[in-house]
């Protein structure tokens, strides 16, 4: 083969993969388990985002003389009320699964302790 077919090769197999990529990759994440946790969390930072977004849409709003300064700034208040609310409700997640995880290490130990103390189930088959 000449060299320009084969840099044509390269090329055309490159762009197949550029093309093919996304597609796979939605694929296998469609495919993979989600993780162990609760789904109420990844809810309350969706719900936060999208108040955040219309934050920037009611900005936006006034800016263009659609809203006046008042109503802008009733409506303002309401949703950085409702995002201060979002993301209180996250951090208390956030910390009662902290507290679930220490409390499961500490069991984890002490079943090691356990163990260590009495020596290794395989140590007595022996």
């Amino acid at each position: 083969m000449t060299l320009p077919v084969v840099i044509g090769v390269v090329l055309v197999l490159l762009g197949v993969v550029l093309v093919l990529y996304p597609v796979l990759r939605r694929a296998a994440d469609k495919m993979t388990p989600p993780l162990d946790h609760d789904a109420g969390d990844d809810n309350l930072a969706a719900r936060r985002v999208s108040v955040y977004r219309e934050l920037l849409d009611l900005e936006f709003d006034w800016r263009v003389g659609k809203l006046s300064a008042e109503d802008y700034y009733q409506l303002c208040q309401a949703l950085k009320a409702q995002a201060a609310e979002l993301l209180r409700l996250e951090e208390q997640t956030d910390r009662e699964l902290e507290e679930r995880l220490e409390r499961e290490v500490a069991a984890l130990r002490q079943r090691l302790h356990h163990v260590d103390r009495e020596g290794s189930p395989a140590e007595g088959s022996q």
